[in-house]
């Protein structure tokens, strides 16, 4: 995958479609994904569409379909198909070579477990799991649990790239393993205080694991904790008001396994905000950081055509970055400001208008 471009949005019509739709359009506008919407019927005992069925499909196109497009979030496909739901997300996601899958974790009917631990558990795409209790859509604080694989490695890149493109801050953790006295002594190589011996060696491993890590401009954390793993994330994630849990996986004879065995399903039942898994591939790659270099150059030359009164070359600029990135909104700002500088008030007035829209979203931007 070279960037996230293409999202399926599995929603089931309920109250937890709401948050769903909101994180979404955010991802969306912040990475210029477009969308393909799916609801699942579950197989009757016929196998036909009943009425139900088609009072949902109908909402679907006319509700789901709308609320996208009145965010100004691309639609490319709006679905109802029948059959077991999580297999069929999948199914769908490989059909359409989706870059990333977005579901509800709980509701009535999808309450967290089956649908949305399957769904994590085999797609090979990330899978962005979106807690509806979660009252800010908004990703301004990132937790990345890890430990010193590479599985959790891939998990904070990807997680230092949504920072960066959401221009949010993120807290990296780690769980000290809890260890018996053999196996610190084992491992330490030492008898004598082979806990503290053990713990001092994996807090050295440890920092020795983030100092290779590059953050560039992303402002970021460390937390060490003690506990249990599934206990100590979803404790984190309250103490820092977190809005995204981003976490590395990888599959293992078809069953998914993150960080320490099972913890992937113990805090997908306690989970406190929404929750992001890296599994095969990367939600975002190096290729998009090059994309942001590439915003942040023409920006800059925009703002010093500005200084210089070149507003021809400054809206040249301006429109370059804007096609880049079309909700970049400090290159609207200045596309409107060189629009009135040269007496076209017209377009400076539908930048403004279009300003206004993006206000309530973070985007891309510097």
């Amino acid at each position: 995958m070279h960037c996230l471009k293409s999202i399926l949005v599995a929603t089931n019509l309920t109250s937890a479609n709401e948050q769903l739709i909101e994180t979404v359009v955010n991802f969306s506008w912040s990475f210029g994904a477009r969308l393909s919407v799916l609801h699942v019927h579950p197989q009757d005992t016929f196998g036909v569409l009943d009425a139900y069925s088609q009072h949902l499909e109908g909402k679907l196109t006319e509700e789901i379909a709308q609320r996208f497009a009145d965010e100004h979030a691309g639609v490319d496909d709006v679905a109802i198909e029948i059959g077991p739901p999580a297999a069929t997300i999948l199914r769908k996601a490989n059909e359409i070579d989706a870059d990333l899958i977005a579901l509800a974790t709980g509701d009535d009917s999808w309450r967290v477990g089956p649908i949305a631990q399957a769904v994590i558990e085999h797609a090979s795409q990330p899978v962005l799991a979106v807690h509806p209790g979660q009252h800010n859509a908004k990703i301004q604080t990132l937790l990345c649990p890890v430990d010193t694989s590479n599985t959790s490695k891939r998990g904070l890149m990807n997680a230092i790239r949504l920072a960066k493109g959401f221009g949010a801050h993120l807290h990296v953790m780690s769980v000290l393993p809890e260890v018996s006295w053999m196996t610190a002594a084992e491992q330490s190589g030492q008898l004598a205080h082979a806990r503290n011996a053990f713990a001092g060696q994996w807090v050295e491993r440890l920092n020795q694991f983030l100092a290779e890590v590059d953050f560039e401009d992303v402002p970021w954390t460390q937390e060490i904790r003690k506990g249990r793993v599934d206990e100590e994330i979803c404790a984190m994630a309250h103490k820092r008001r977190a809005d995204l849990i981003v976490m590395g996986t990888t599959g293992l004879t078809g069953a998914a396994r993150i960080l320490m065995g099972s913890t992937t399903r113990r805090v997908l039942h306690q989970l406190p905000c929404s929750l992001l898994t890296v599994k095969e591939e990367d939600v975002l790659s190096a290729d998009y950081e090059a994309a942001i270099e590439d915003i942040r150059w023409l920006f800059d030359q925009a703002q010093v055509a500005i200084e210089a009164n070149d507003d021809e070359l400054a809206m040249r600029k301006f429109d370059a970055v804007l096609r880049l990135n079309p909700f970049h909104i400090p290159a609207l700002e200045g596309r409107a400001q060189a629009c009135e500088r040269l007496g076209d008030f017209e377009r400076a007035d539908r930048c403004r208008q279009r300003l206004e829209q993006l206000q309530r979203y973070p985007v891309l931007a510097e």
